[in-house]
């Protein structure tokens, strides 16, 4: 049986969507609610930090699958043609993206608790905790490893705003792709099976 799931971009957008209306139904006077806030924050940046290491210990355990070339990039992501390619197996890859990947969830949980407790502000606690939701869930990495889908190494770059807001179509088109590969290799099979 398929297993339903919410596409990429439709999370984006609801995560999206849902930040804009706490920020004008939220009341930032109200104790109760910006304790809620601070939990809502802290749980589900210790959760996306838990599935982060479950990915490095169930990567790092896996086999090694056929080498492919990865463009050379620089520290900020940017390609760097001149340095050319480098060849990689998906289980080094995949280790470097959940390396990537973990780095943005503890950046994202240290800046923004820091900005919240130095200046009390709320709304920084409600959009990261959105953002960070988007960024784990539309990951290729998470969509792999716990909702069996399939995904071309190297991944698609994409800047977090990029991926908040869905704009990247890219990468997008290549989920819906690799889906539609998936469904007509499901049909190829039943109609073996038949005859």
């Amino acid at each position: 049986a398929k297993m339903w799931t919410l596409k990429p971009e439709h999370v984006r957008i609801l995560s999206t969507v849902i930040v804009l209306i706490i920020f004008f139904v939220f009341d930032y006077q109200n104790k109760t609610l910006i304790t809620f806030a601070r939990i809502y924050f802290a749980t589900v940046h210790m959760i996306s930090l838990m599935c982060c290491h479950f990915l490095y210990t169930y990567i790092n355990s896996s086999g090694n699958g056929k080498p492919f070339q990865v463009p050379v990039k620089n520290y900020w992501g940017k390609i760097l043609p001149e340095k050319g390619t480098r060849t990689l197996l998906p289980k080094d890859y995949d280790l470097e993206e959940v390396r990537k990947l973990m780095m943005q969830v503890v950046v994202s949980t240290l800046l923004v608790g820091f900005v919240h407790y130095y200046f009390g502000l709320v709304p920084p606690l409600l959009l990261a905790t959105a953002s960070t939701i988007s960024l784990v869930y539309c990951h290729p990495l998470f969509r792999i490893y716990f909702l069996h889908q399939n995904y071309d190494r190297p991944f698609s770059e994409e800047s977090s705003f990029r991926q908040l807001m869905g704009l990247n179509k890219s990468s997008a088109l290549s989920t819906n792709s690799s889906q539609e590969k998936q469904d007509q290799d499901r049909t190829k099979k039943k109609r073996t099976k038949r005859n």
